[in-house]
């Protein structure tokens, strides 16, 4: 008697099921409407927090390489590239506009479709039978708002990024695993072998981390019917689907469109490209380093949901994780397995910027686990049904509520006057050169989708070190390039020769100052080139550089002069007067930026230094008055700027703000 009830609970547990359609579609109606609910609730709420314009980071670039059908930054995210360039054709608002909310229905349609993840999660757990009422529903809606309105999907659903179609194409694999191991038919298993190799094409080493849960989820269907033919079958079509996506770069890169990030057009450079070669520099932590990427992942998610005091999605998410290691343990195998990829992958790449868009696949795991312990809840607690339910719907919402304001880019103008203001230094025919990318991605967007400034030749001096950015701007600029041929063709002998093989010139020292001198050789010719009126932004003096021997030498061989928001490369005139700074939302309190946000860390100390820096030269000239009006106004946006206030201590007490 024991045996044939362990046996049947066995089969409950692992076994596919197929619950006969008459009774599955009732049962389907509610769902559908809670997960519709789901996804216009979220996709209005981003809509109104949308930033009306590209911002910082990656966006700009994105949306240039969207917008044109060119290459992005490795790995080039080629299925992203096409849907947003989809996107960028729409006639409404501008093309940041347009891209942005592309990754708004994505989300949207992320959260609406976990709620049908849940559901079948929980037909999992229950062997395949399908609860009455709304017992599965309330705690699949509440699954789906927690993603829907969780911090990190909130945050990247309001800008042109990559990541919510990547999180909508993950909860499209749950939802095709889940059904592949109730349905247990090849076709199933076909359908998710090809949607997890084109699914590729959006981030993939996101979706390399779901591979192995959607394996567990899928293996009762698999073993079921697993011959050497299905498997060949399964690895051919991921492979092609894969293949498929990819194949977009070489085609992209034989458009000559700039930028061509890679110049992916052979399969040399389209391998180095897709993986992130130049990017391996960043999975080689040390011990400490694990550490704090490991606390500063348990931080992230403990604020996911709501204020870390209100930690009650995370209590449920346990309760989740528990019920399914008691009842399902190949659906808490894969929902750990999510988050412990995730977490390891999370702590051994260590680029900074968008690293809390990394923790997505352990957002989606969580709001899922949180869903199946809510329903675990509901079913100890039969008599309070009805409350909890309203609980459960009430507590996401509470949380996107106490988090609104932060995650509200609807007034975000941070990289839109960072560009102008900067571009507002330059004289026309002018160089810019900058190592920061916070300005050079959305200056490539406003220049080459909005058409500002033409006349103004902007290089990131990073991304000089790479052949194809080379050989891109030397064709975009020919007649500008001319005068520094010959340079030019020196520092691409060893360029070329370096990214071939990297370790040689570690291994040869003479080799590696050889390449440094010729690159710096470069960067100063050009700079000769546009004497009368070139500019080079001030992170190229000031703030910590890729090259401060390049630094070096600019300040060595021209007088650098503070101009606004850069160093203008000539003699100052008293008669010059330097652009008004206009920033929104930086210093005037309309939006909520932490300490560590991009825009706190990388573009208010620009604003603040140069302003000190003006108000050093105009001490130099002997204007007491203007010196003490651009110290003043320095520490009136960073009260603790020590030169401003040195600046002022100078000028003595009879300054007003000293």
């Amino acid at each position: 008697m024991g045996r044939a009830r362990k046996a049947k609970q066995k089969t409950r547990t692992d076994a596919p099921s197929r619950p006969a359609a008459p009774a599955a579609t009732p049962a389907l109606r509610p769902t559908l409407v809670a997960a519709a609910i789901v996804a216009v609730a979220a996709l209005a709420a981003y809509a109104m927090t949308l930033a009306p314009t590209v911002t910082l980071v990656d966006s700009g670039e994105l949306i240039v390489a969207a917008h044109r059908l060119g290459v992005a930054h490795p790995p080039g995210f080629p299925l992203y590239v096409v849907l947003a360039h989809a996107a960028s054709r729409v006639p409404v608002g501008t093309v940041a506009q347009r891209v942005g909310g592309l990754s708004a229905v994505a989300a949207a349609a992320a959260a609406g479709l976990l709620v049908m993840v849940t559901r079948l999660a929980l037909r999992a757990a229950s062997g395949g039978a399908a609860a009455p009422g709304a017992v599965p529903v309330a705690p699949a809606l509440m699954a789906g708002l927690l993603l829907g309105f969780s911090r990190t999907l909130w945050a990247y659903a309001t800008l042109a990024e990559v990541y919510t179609v990547t999180t909508l194409a993950v909860v499209g694999l749950l939802a095709l695993a889940l059904r592949a191991r109730s349905a247990g038919s090849t076709t199933s298993l076909v359908g998710l072998a090809a949607a997890y190799g084109l699914a590729t094409g959006t981030h993939h080493v996101t979706i390399a981390i779901v591979g192995p849960a959607l394996l567990v989820l899928a293996w009762p269907a698999l073993r079921a019917r697993a011959t050497p033919r299905l498997l060949a079958l399964l690895a051919l079509v991921g492979v092609a689907g894969a293949v498929a996506a990819y194949a977009y770069l070489p085609w992209a890169a034989a458009r000559g469109v700039f930028p061509s990030w890679g110049d992916t057009r052979t399969l040399e450079r389209v391998w180095w490209h897709v993986s992130g070669r130049q990017y391996h520099v960043y999975l080689s932590p040390s011990l400490a380093g694990v550490g704090q990427e490991a606390a500063a992942f348990v931080r992230a998610l403990l604020r996911e949901f709501g204020p870390a005091w209100l930690p009650a999605a995370l209590v449920l998410a346990a309760l989740g994780f528990h019920s399914t290691w008691k009842r399902a343990r190949a659906l808490f195998l894969a929902l750990a397995l999510l988050v412990a990829l995730d977490l390891t992958y999370a702590t051994l790449y260590t680029i900074a910027e968008d690293k809390d868009a990394y923790y997505l696949p352990s957002v989606v795991a969580l709001g899922l686990a949180a869903g199946l312990g809510a329903h675990e809840l509901m079913a100890r607690l039969p008599r309070r049904r009805a409350v909890l339910a309203l609980a459960l719907a009430a507590l996401p919402l509470a949380g996107a509520a106490l988090h609104a304001r932060a995650l509200d880019r609807s007034r975000y103008f941070v990289a839109h006057d960072f560009a102008r203001d900067a571009l507002a230094s330059v004289r026309p025919g002018g160089l810019l050169l900058t190592s920061e990318w916070q300005l050079y991605s959305p200056l490539l967007y406003f220049q080459e989708i909005e058409g500002w400034r033409p006349d103004v030749m902007a290089i990131d001096v990073s991304l000089l070190r790479r052949s194809w950015y080379v050989e891109g701007l030397r064709a975009k600029y020919p007649r500008r390039w001319e005068g520094v041929r010959a340079e030019t063709e020196a520092f691409l002998e060893d360029l070329r020769a370096w990214e071939r093989d990297p370790l040689r010139y570690e291994r040869d020292p003479s080799l590696t100052l050889r390449i440094n001198d010729r690159f710096q050789a470069l960067v100063l010719a050009l700079c000769r080139a546009h004497a009368d009126n070139a500019h080079a932004t001030s992170d190229v003096v000031l703030l910590p550089s890729p090259d401060p021997g390049l630094a070096e030498r600019l300040a060595r061989t021209f007088p650098l002069t503070p101009r606004g928001l850069l160093f203008s490369l000539k003699a100052p005139h008293d008669s010059d007067a330097p652009p008004e700074l206009r920033p929104r939302g930086l210093f005037d309190g309309t939006l909520a930026l932490e300490p560590d946000d991009v825009a706190s860390v990388k573009v208010r100390p620009m604003y603040v230094s140069m302003l000190a820096n003006r108000g050093a030269l105009l001490l130099t000239r002997g204007d007491a008055a203007g010196a003490a009006a651009a110290y003043r106004q320095a520490l009136a946006w960073d009260p603790a700027y020590a030169p401003a206030r040195a600046g002022l201590q100078r000028l003595g007490p009879a300054q007003p703000g000293s």
